[in-house]
């Protein structure tokens, strides 16, 4: 894939989570280096196996991504012919002509 200029390369991060007591994730660390997530999330289970019940204290990773794309700008829409009724024209649509409400595009081929 051939990169344009002014493209951004993607990046990739990491986020380390723990499953609380309540079922809800809370963030333990984040590193754009999986193996230091990796290496805190063993730290962390080394030192809390286990909730006071004896039920296991759960973590996982989440892969964050952030692409970047050019956007090619839209074209302006472009006017009728002279006389059409403005309502029915994309680039009258919301000006709100005077009235007669015609399209001041260009003459009629």
């Amino acid at each position: 894939m051939t990169q344009q200029p002014g493209v951004y390369p993607t990046e990739v991060s990491y986020i380390g989570e723990i499953q609380e007591s309540d079922g809800m994730w809370g963030y333990l660390v984040a590193d754009r280096d999986r193996a230091v997530v990796e290496k805190r999330i063993a730290r962390h289970r080394e030192r809390f196996a286990s909730w006071a019940d004896g039920s296991p204290i759960l973590t996982r990773i989440i892969r964050t991504t952030k692409t970047y794309s050019v956007v090619v700008p839209a074209e302006p829409p472009t006017h009728l012919p002279k006389g059409t009724n403005a309502e029915d024209c994309p680039a009258c649509k919301g000006t709100n002509p005077p009235y007669p409400f015609l399209c001041p595009g260009p003459p009629a081929p």
